[in-house]
Parts: structure tokens; C-alpha cells; sequence
């Protein structure tokens, strides 16, 4: 694993969560900074798109809705493809009903990108866990 805070992840998230996600959230950046991972949170898909041709970044750790609530992140990945190169995608949210577990599964695997809700981790230890196996599969392919 890289030493601490040198690997750049980009965090695309909505700027006015609700209180749950919020705190998954801040759990999910935490445990990328125990991984030794250097995430940059950003709300606006305008100024990720900039960043992302300007950096390189290892992944991209998104909320599902993004700009303002406007956007999801399956509209931003569409557009971004077009025109960019993008690392391994992960679309982290909290949902409790399976049945809305089970299309945004789906929907993510459409997009090519790795779905983890944050209701199935129980402790900061298996979040950890989770996202490091997560992570893993996404850089094996």
C-alpha cells in the first residue's frame, strides 16, 4: 500500500448531504487516509471534469447525487467518458430497502462502476475492510 496520503482519490459529492450520508461520507475519507489514500473532495461536476484533465487520479468515490441534487453520478459518467480517460469508479450511498439496493447494484454495474452502501457496514473496522476489498477488486479489474 502507498504511504500515507500519497495516493489521489477524487470525491465527487453532493455539497448539502442529509445528516447519514454526511457521516458515511466522513467515514468513507477517513478510512481512505488510514489506506494511505490523498482524497479531494469535490460538489460540482464542472470542476471535477476540470480537475480530472489537470490531475491523475487512482479512483473516483462518488455520492449518487451530485451538482446540487441536479445530477446523478450515472449523468456525470455518460458525459465524462466522452471525452476522458476515467480511473475505476465507486458509488458509495446509504440505502435501507433491499429493493433499492438491488437497482442501484444493478445500475452501477452498468456503469461500470462499484457500488457500496454504507448501511451494510456495521463498524469503522469493516468499512475498512469493505473499502479496501472494494478498492482492490477495482484495481484488478
Amino acid at each position: 500500500m502507498a504511504k500515507a496520503g500519497t495516493t489521489p482519490v477524487l470525491v465527487l459529492s453532493e455539497r448539502n448531504l442529509d445528516n447519514l450520508t454526511a457521516q458515511g461520507l466522513t467515514e468513507v475519507r477517513e478510512a481512505l487516509e488510514r489506506a494511505g489514500y490523498a482524497p479531494l473532495t469535490i460538489s460540482e461536476t464542472d470542476t471535477a471534469i476540470r480537475v480530472l484533465k489537470e490531475r491523475q487520479f487512482d479512483l473516483i468515490i462518488s455520492t449518487l447525487t451530485i451538482d446540487h441534487g441536479l445530477r446523478t453520478i450515472f449523468d456525470f459518467l455518460s458525459d465524462a467518458r466522452l471525452g476522458l480517460k476515467l480511473p475505476p469508479v465507486m458509488i458509495v450511498t446509504i440505502v435501507q430497502s433491499a429493493q433499492q439496493d438491488e437497482i442501484l447494484s444493478i445500475a452501477c454495474q452498468a456503469h461500470g462502476a462499484q457500488y457500496l452502501n454504507l448501511s451494510t457496514c456495521g463498524s469503522d473496522n469493516e468499512l475498512q475492510r469493505e473499502l479496501e476489498e472494494r478498492v482492490r477488486r477495482l484495481h484488478l479489474g
